[in-house]
């Protein structure tokens, strides 16, 4: 009589073969879950950006003069202030309840004439995305510029040369 021998279980070549497609789908899945982020934290920079308009005419706290162009990084205490800018008293609707809310490491570019943002005013801010920049100005303008994204106060300047003079971010 022959005997014949069935072994039970999946030979090592199937299993490494599993175990590869298994790591192939967790690479994908990974890969996009980071462009998500990205994308979410790209939407909530232009989103907290194109806001600035409608929250600097909400403006009703001190006007202390002008505010020489400055550019910080979300992730640097900064120190409280009485301007449109920093302005930390409640209900005074000044822009730092937007930048506040700009995703953690984010750099943003900032100026203002002085002036009351509802009557005369003339202000702009900018930041910074993973493709390039986002601005809002005092007139409504909103602009969007490709490219690396600005990480210092020159760097802003170079994006945004023109805009110190009339606060404009064309």
């Amino acid at each position: 009589m022959k005997k014949t021998s069935h072994s039970s279980g999946f030979t090592l070549l199937e299993l490494l073969v599993v175990i590869g497609l298994l790591a192939l789908v967790a690479l994908i899945v990974i890969t996009n879950l980071n462009n998500s982020t990205v994308k979410g934290k790209d939407a909530k920079i232009v989103h907290q950006v194109s806001d600035m308009r409608p929250q600097a005419n909400l403006y009703t706290g001190a006007v202390t003069g002008p505010i020489a162009p400055s550019a910080r990084n979300t992730d640097l205490s900064g120190s409280a202030g009485g301007d449109l800018f920093t302005n930390t008293t409640p209900g005074s609707n000044s822009l730092l309840l937007l930048i506040n809310e700009l995703p953690q490491g984010t750099w943003y570019y900032y100026a203002s004439n002085g002036k009351t943002p509802s009557i005369d005013g003339k202000w702009f801010m900018a930041a910074a995305t993973s493709k390039g920049s986002q601005c809002a100005d005092w007139s409504g303008g909103v602009k969007t510029v490709l490219g690396t994204p600005p990480t210092s106060l020159s760097a802003f300047q170079t994006v945004y040369p023109n805009t110190v003079a009339q606060y404009l971010c064309n």
